[in-house]
């Protein structure tokens, strides 16, 4: 199908979720993302998920070994979550070392 195939009566018989993709990608990107994932299920996280993900991998980057307080501040979050994140970082680290 051709981007100009996909007619407003042809979208009218789309789920929403299609339809709502349509209008954030356009019809165009909708077709390649068809295309690869047609007939596939696609797990699409929440964006507090990609969020904390990247918070996460940016405090252990920040963390020098033992500046937990100044990565309190500057995160927003308590000294004893810093250290659990830093631990449970450092641990799959040695996992993916270890692997």
């Amino acid at each position: 199908m051709k981007v100009e195939q996909l007619t407003e009566e042809v979208m009218s018989e789309l789920s929403f979720e299609s339809n709502e993709m349509i209008r954030i990608i356009g019809k165009k990107k909708f077709l390649e993302v068809v295309r690869f994932f047609g007939g596939g299920t696609v797990y699409v996280p929440k964006e507090d998920r990609i969020v904390k993900h990247w918070r996460n991998k940016s405090i252990l980057k920040d963390f020098d070994g033992a500046n937990y307080n100044e990565l309190r501040v500057k995160y927003n979050l308590s000294e004893n979550v810093i250290r659990k994140m830093i631990k449970v970082g450092l641990e799959e680290k040695k996992k993916e070392k270890g692997s």
